[in-house]
């Protein structure tokens, strides 16, 4: 993964049409998922085709935004679902589209390393999983797989439907997203605002580092390591002289400590830190993040 995360988008976009492809070039998305192109792949402004598979009534495409980050594709025959893989340096990403009239078929070959995966599409399943009433077999072929292959459903209830069939006014699930279960904490999901003349909504999954920084509020401290104890030691016996000995003179013997200390014990605050790191990880990490 990007040190700065990704952001990935999957749609069943219906079709091409120019207002899409703007549409999508509007959501800064590093990769696209795209279900249903058809024969087409227009790669919308400031995009790559990575890999694509023409089909005159389905057809699917991945676009990257850096082509630096793609160190291979392949294209995973299962007529007649669609499989796009691309290959990164820590995530692999899988398009799937099923048309809706077939069953989910399972490739041996989808997920072969201990990589983390995200796989993303339309399955075109019911399941009560992604909030549908009942199951249907595809449903149940497609929860099979995933626990089968140790994939975390990326769901939210509370996240508004992937579908709004016109012909049902009903809003359904169809649009999912599995995630290696050890890296799910790591992804979020969240469903995108309607696209014109599409009944399917954008999915958005956003990826964060492993190592997340914390902004912590700045409150400083001294760094008594690098005090001049010395200097120090000789300012305080040097203008203690002129303070009375008597208790009415507290407040000026801490006022001179606190103005000695500033002179010679660093004061300061780190904004951003993780927890838990040791002093020379810490610094391979700043090293990391300025590269």
């Amino acid at each position: 993964m990007q040190k700065n995360g990704l952001k990935i988008i999957a749609h069943n976009i219906e079709g091409f049409s120019q207002n899409k492809t703007d549409i999508l070039a509007s959501l800064d998305a590093d990769i696209l998922c795209l279900q249903e192109t058809h024969r087409t792949a227009d790669s919308p402004p400031g995009m790559h085709l990575a890999v694509y598979t023409p089909n005159r009534v389905y057809g699917s495409a991945i676009f990257v935004r850096d082509q630096a980050m793609v160190q291979g594709t392949e294209i995973i025959s299962s007529e007649p679902m669609e499989f796009l893989k691309q290959e990164m340096q820590h995530l692999t990403i899988i398009s799937i589209y099923k048309p809706p009239n077939d069953p989910f078929i399972r490739p041996p070959n989808l997920i072969m390393s201990d990589k983390t995966h995200l796989v993303l599409g339309d399955f075109n399943s019911h399941c009560t999983e992604w909030g549908y009433e009942e199951d249907d077999q595809n449903g149940e072929e497609v929860l099979s797989w995933a626990l089968h292959r140790d994939m975390c459903l990326l769901f939210d209830a509370k996240e508004p439907p992937t579908f709004m069939s016109g012909r049902l006014r009903r809003g359904y699930n169809p649009d999912l997203g599995f995630v290696t279960s050890g890296k799910a904490n790591l992804f979020h999901r969240k469903v995108l605002g309607h696209v014109p003349r599409s009944q399917h909504r954008p999915v958005q999954v956003k990826t964060q580092p492993a190592l997340q920084p914390l902004i912590a509020k700045y409150l400083p401290g001294f760094n008594y390591r690098k005090a001049k104890w010395t200097a120090f030691t000789s300012d305080i016996e040097d203008k203690i002289e002129t303070i009375p000995t008597t208790s009415k003179s507290y407040d000026d013997f801490t006022k001179l400590l606190w103005n000695v200390a500033k002179m010679h014990i660093p004061r300061g605050c780190r904004k951003r830190y993780i927890p838990g790191l040791t002093t020379e990880t810490s610094q391979m990490y700043e090293e990391y993040v300025q590269a």
